[in-house]
């Protein structure tokens, strides 16, 4: 029998009972929602809580019929007199605790959680799924969930994992595509292009993969610094750029588009994670992240006017 539940934001979800019990990312809103037991009745939509209010992700409060207090949905009896939230009319029973007032403000929400750090829990592709759609669609979200100081062990796992293995497989992807859409003279014979092609794009892609997230973690912190902003560390600039390039890799499997698509949005999460995890804001980070690929292009124009005896001015 399926479990019917709603995220705090509103999207409902419909799932089967012997998943009681486990968290689920929200797609909606990318909350951490704790699936509850089979019969929990569907709460209806929360109004926007008001200031100093407090509610766990995924559920809401009850009202006691006989103390007239607000009782989580968590609890299925009173926290005061005692009563069933499954029998409000039956009378409070001998046994209940002492009145106690728990008001929502002094009810502490767990720390956000990030579910790659979880995947002993929610199970190793399952984790790493639900981190690949956080970190696309909510690169601030995802990077105020790391540990201080991050964990720099996993993050290396996921990019190899996800980034390198899927940047392998979209680079031979696109290669053979772009030879095969080219100039009929252009196209090689198929089995030198696996014998000679393939092995090719895959070492170079490797030794790239290898290297440059390394050094462009290097330049972006020391164009932080540049800024004036007070960055928290080189690792937490490191952890945030694996995990960036490694969720992008996946727009790169769409065809010759997907490369372009996937840069981009790179640049937007990186720059967004940047923002959040050294509190440096959008400018600075945008500074940071743009400003060697600038001055690399202007040294290559200066070399290229050079080379040619083209003189400006």
């Amino acid at each position: 029998m399926p479990i019917e539940f709603r995220c705090q934001c509103g999207k409902i979800f419909s799932l089967q009972d012997e998943r009681a019990g486990q968290e689920l990312l929200c797609s909606g809103c990318g909350s951490l929602v704790r699936i509850p037991a089979l019969g929990v009745p569907l709460p209806p939509p929360e109004a926007p809580a008001a200031a100093g209010s407090v509610a766990r992700p995924g559920s809401s409060w009850w009202d006691c019929p006989h103390c007239r207090i607000k009782v989580p949905q968590w609890d299925t009896r009173c926290t005061r007199c005692g009563v069933s939230r499954d029998a409000p009319d039956a009378p409070p029973p001998a046994f209940a605790p002492a009145p106690a007032q728990v008001s929502p403000s002094s009810l502490a929400l767990p720390p956000p959680s990030f579910p790659w750090d979880q995947r002993e829990r929610l199970g190793f592709w399952q984790a790493g799924y639900d981190t690949l759609l956080l970190v696309l669609l909510h690169p601030r979200k995802a990077v105020s969930a790391l540990g201080d100081p991050p964990d720099l062990g996993g993050a290396l796992l996921f990019y190899v994992v996800f980034g390198v293995t899927i940047g392998l497989v979209s680079a031979v992807m696109n290669n053979t595509v772009a030879t095969l859409l080219g100039p009929d003279e252009a196209i090689p014979e198929l089995g030198s292009f696996v014998a000679f092609g393939i092995p090719a794009v895959l070492m170079s892609t490797l030794a790239s993969m290898a290297v440059l997230p390394f050094l462009s973690a290097i330049l972006t912190h020391l164009g932080l610094m540049a800024c004036g902003a007070q960055p928290r560390g080189y690792v937490m600039t490191l952890v945030a750029l694996l995990y960036a390039y490694a969720a992008c890799m996946v727009l790169q499997l769409v065809p010759i588009l997907g490369v372009v698509v996937g840069l981009v949005w790179y640049l937007v999460i990186y720059i967004a994670a940047l923002a959040e995890v050294h509190d440096c804001g959008i400018g600075k980070a945008v500074i940071a992240v743009l400003i060697w690929p600038l001055l690399l292009c202007c040294c290559i124009s200066l070399i290229f006017f050079f080379a040619t005896g083209i003189r400006v001015g």
